[in-house]
């Protein structure tokens, strides 16, 4: 009896134990999550360049005084593999390459800045194939801005891992409907566009264009700004990206940019 029980002790221990999978789909209202399963960021998820584009998650953060820098925190893990799509409009006088960054050490790369008044920027910056996630993902727009800043960033599944554009465009105006010039797209693409509006309208009921979600939205009356990030997966053709406001008739300015 003895040596059965040996016998079976042994052969337990022969059975490599299965490897577990931690799904990425995490529940969060107000975008759609890819529910196919991939290992968390830190845990060597690998890249997903190139497959279906799927959203995970967006945040954002705005400061309407002074301030030398503006934060962001994700809401949940960040996941390895991935890339993060930052919008920014700002009353800086300049966006660049250089002025967003994160504290997991990703390199962002500025792919469309508009000087859309004398008062505000707009940048779209990304950074692809992420190597690092994980908790309390921040990201961070390092330049100091004399009165406003709204920042949001998107973590996206599926685009190319060198960060390929396929068309951008943006528009500047008065009234109830701000949009960009067309934008033609030859793939399926991410579309970002990013609107910020001012001249102490209330503008706290904003709808994103036909197709489009929105990200993250600041509505500031008492300082007179207004921010909207918003996305959309689209097949190839011609877009005119807009956010339409169910009230007033604000200063605005937008830009949009297609990524494959």
């Amino acid at each position: 009896m003895r040596l059965i029980i040996a016998a079976l002790a042994l052969l337990a221990l022969s059975i490599p134990a299965q490897a577990g999978i931690i799904s990425g789909a995490r529940p969060n209202p107000g975008v759609y999550h890819s529910s196919r399963p991939v290992a968390e960021a830190g845990g060597g998820g690998g890249s997903t360049c190139g497959t279906t584009i799927s959203m995970f998650q967006s945040t954002g953060a705005f400061r309407s005084s002074a301030a030398s820098s503006l934060v962001a925190t994700a809401t949940t893990s960040v996941v390895a593999g991935h890339t993060i799509v930052v919008g920014i409009v700002s009353d800086a006088d300049v966006v660049s390459s250089t002025q967003v960054t994160d504290n997991k050490g990703n390199v962002y790369r500025l792919v469309q800045s508009y000087n859309a008044a004398s008062f505000a920027n707009i940048g779209i910056y990304t950074s692809t194939n992420i190597g690092t996630g994980g908790s309390n993902f921040q990201v961070t727009y390092n330049r100091a801005f004399p009165g406003f800043s709204s920042l949001a960033f998107l973590e996206v599944e599926g685009l190319s891992c060198t960060g390929d554009t396929d068309g951008s465009a943006t528009g500047t105006g008065t009234g109830s409907t701000a949009q960009t010039s067309e934008i033609t797209t030859t793939a399926t693409d991410l579309i970002v566009s990013v609107t910020g509006f001012d001249d102490g309208i209330d503008v706290q009921n904003i709808n994103p264009g036909a197709g489009f979600t929105r990200a993250y939205q600041v509505t500031d009356n008492a300082n007179f700004l207004a921010f909207q990030m918003q996305w959309r997966v689209a097949a190839s053709g011609a877009y005119t990206p807009s956010t339409t406001f169910q009230t007033g008739t604000p200063n605005w300015f937008i830009a949009a940019t297609a990524l494959k």
